[in-house]
């Protein structure tokens, strides 16, 4: 009998995760955790659907179980997809095992069923992993990490609006178009740098050779006093 679809993306719950000593019954004779979704073999060995659909993947095998407990047999031993069906009974047992949270600080408690439904992969206290910068950080903390600390984050500038990394700002800020700068001559702030060059050429408080400088006059003076003194 082929086995149904199921969801086998994970392998076996840890072992640590159960409150009680566990039963061999109930380990995965792959991956030796605590079954998930287990199947059944012909042979009586027990996995989980994600290690057996792995073992069959490329075809059918000999069963390593049935061979180091000396009883293998064919064709009973070989391990075939097609020769597999779900261990419901040995799923429910499982599934009311007493459970508790492996992670530092976390004082959740309840029974396996509960566990996957409702605490695996969303523990607060479980560290992650932040594909940015490869750190591990509590997931409680994985919203403000990305946001504030992450030395590889994404910022958009908020001027120009493009994508640049953390690391970049500086070098960002000294060639934005868009950054705003300060004319140091009249005081006014806010000027684009895209436009602060017509704006230094037509500042009223820019400074300027004075217009007599031919002649031997070495002042500087403002654009609009060397208006005054054309006059």
């Amino acid at each position: 009998m082929a086995l149904p679809s199921l969801d086998s993306s994970l392998q076996g719950i840890p072992k640590s995760v159960l409150a009680v000593s566990m039963e061999t019954k109930y380990q995965c004779q792959q991956c030796h955790q605590v079954l998930r979704k287990p199947v059944q073999a012909q042979c009586g060995h027990r996995f989980c659907v994600h290690c057996f659909k792995l073992l069959t993947s490329s075809g059918p095998k000999p069963c390593e179980a049935c061979q180091q407990e000396e009883i293998y047999e064919e064709p009973q031993s070989i391990l075939n997809s097609n020769e597999a069906f779900p261990d419901n009974a040995a799923g429910r047992e499982i599934a009311s095992l007493p459970a508790k949270c492996i992670n530092g600080g976390c004082s959740w408690t309840g029974c396996i069923k509960e566990y996957e439904a409702q605490h695996e992969g969303k523990c607060e206290y479980e560290r992650v992993l932040c594909e940015a910068c490869q750190v591990f950080i509590l997931r409680s903390e994985k919203e403000r990490h990305s946001e504030r600390e992450c030395e590889e984050r994404t910022l958009n500038c908020k001027y120009c609006k493009v994508s640049f990394n953390f690391k970049q700002i500086k070098a960002h800020d000294e060639i934005c178009q868009k950054f705003p700068m300060q004319c140091k001559d009249c005081g006014k702030k806010k000027i684009p740098r895209e436009k602060f060059l017509d704006h230094s050429r037509s500042c009223a408080k820019s400074k300027t050779a004075c217009p007599f400088s031919e002649v031997g006059c070495k002042a500087v003076v403002c654009v609009e006093d060397q208006l005054y003194l054309i006059r």
